[in-house]
């Protein structure tokens, strides 16, 4: 929905609000069923997805390597 929608002519109320919970608690139930897989003791991680995780990768790189720079400085 844009900035100037106008509402009950644009859009209504009722069925934003609607259409909002519908998608909150699909993402609830998304995180928590996630969440109670990564809990598990079967939950083994696997490699990042060299398409989609890049950014994940770098963070973990510049992660992994700050970390060791600190180490080399606290002994």
């Amino acid at each position: 929905m844009y900035g100037d929608a106008v509402e009950e002519v644009d859009y209504e109320r009722y069925r934003l609000i609607e259409v909002r919970t519908a998608i909150n608690e699909q993402h609830r139930a998304l995180v928590e069923n996630n969440h109670r897989g990564v809990l598990s003791i079967a939950y083994k991680p696997g490699p990042h997805s060299q398409i989609t995780e890049q950014m994940t990768m770098r963070f973990d790189e510049w992660y992994c390597s700050a970390a060791e720079t600190f180490m080399k400085f606290a002994r």
